[in-house]
């Protein structure tokens, strides 16, 4: 399970930002947005690329020993 957090947290965080916005629709004075979502998507998607990078290249260096 360990193995995939990187992906379940990308996961949620996008299902985060989707139900944020179902959320701000039924709040007076909020507007659902779809570029917030997507904002929030690549971010996501930006954070999970460097915790990929740095552990692909952690590991690199590790059996290099």
């Amino acid at each position: 399970m360990q193995k995939y957090a990187p992906e379940f947290a990308l996961l949620f965080t996008v299902l985060y930002g989707i139900s944020d916005e179902i959320h701000q629709k039924f709040t007076p004075g909020r507007f659902p947005d779809i570029y917030d979502v997507l904002a929030n998507s690549i971010g996501a998607l930006f954070v999970y690329s460097i915790i990929k990078f740095y552990n692909h290249f952690k590991i690199i260096r590790y059996n290099s020993r």
